[in-house]
């Protein structure tokens, strides 16, 4: 789809307008520091987000991290917009959602994953810990069924 930085991402309950935010790494449970207070402009903990200046970015999340399996996309630009709902679970394990912003080729991906396998997993305020997600095991005959 055509994408560029104005697009409104939405994943129910953990990313709203992309959550592109100033983003700070900090331990759980995060808390305002003193010169946050101060300051006007927000300031998100360590959370799945897209990137504020670079031009590739992604959010990867399994279907149990958002109230509903869902990812919605609105181009404010074009007045269109699309929702891809799937099924929390199939046979082969948890879905997994994805949504894959490349601005310098104004583009933007949502893929769902059967099962879902993340390179890295949110966990208390990190989003970088190394997930344990594994790709499922085909035998011959298996079928997949969304």
């Amino acid at each position: 789809m055509d994408w560029s930085r104005d697009g409104f991402l939405l994943m129910p309950s953990a990313v709203y307008d992309g959550n592109r935010f100033k983003s700070e790494r900090a331990p759980y449970p995060p808390t305002p520091q003193p010169r946050e207070l101060a300051d006007t402009e927000p300031v998100i903990g360590d959370i799945p987000r897209l990137d504020l200046s670079a031009e590739r970015s992604k959010i990867d999340v399994l279907a149990g991290d958002l109230s509903a399996p869902a990812v919605g996309v609105y181009l404010q630009a074009q007045q269109r917009g699309v929702w891809l709902i799937t099924d929390a679970q199939t046979n082969l394990g948890t879905t997994g959602l994805s949504f894959v912003e490349r601005l310098d080729e104004s583009r933007g991906e949502i893929i769902a994953r059967f099962p879902g396998v993340r390179r890295y997993k949110y966990w208390l305020c990190d989003t970088l810990r190394t997930s344990n997600d594994r790709p499922a095991t085909w035998t011959t005959g298996q079928s997949l069924s969304i």
